[in-house]
């Protein structure tokens, strides 16, 4: 049982957005590149993809996975919401890194302006 919470969960929105990138790179997709890309077994994604084919959120065309038009909606939709959520956070953390060099900064001019006798007590 301890080794079921290790398991990675994949839904299939997480599925759709991983052909949608890969899509962006490539003109056709395959099991084989969904698997090395998600770390996942074979099984789990043909599986998944199978299911995908079934509810029209993939479609094949010979051997290679293409998105349906509802797919490529759902799959633009969620990566760039993604791309979103990635650029705030790096923005956040360049803010947070902004302040704390301010915060150094100003310690040490406070600091030498001390000693030079120029700094203002509160």
């Amino acid at each position: 049982m301890g080794s079921m919470l290790h398991r990675k969960v994949f839904y299939k929105e997480h599925y759709i957005e991983v052909i949608y990138i890969l899509l962006q790179d490539k003109d056709k997709v395959f099991n084989k590149d969904i698997v090395k890309y998600t770390k996942l077994s074979k099984p789990s994604v043909s599986v998944a993809v199978n299911n995908l084919v079934d509810e029209g959120y993939v479609y094949r065309e010979f051997r290679s996975i293409k998105l349906t038009e509802k797919g490529e909606k759902i799959g633009k939709e969620l990566y760039s919401r993604h791309l979103y959520f990635y650029n705030f956070h790096k923005l956040q953390y360049q803010f947070v890194h902004f302040f704390a060099t301010l915060a150094k900064i100003s310690a040490l001019v406070l600091k030498y302006m001390s000693r030079l006798g120029l700094a203002y007590s509160f």
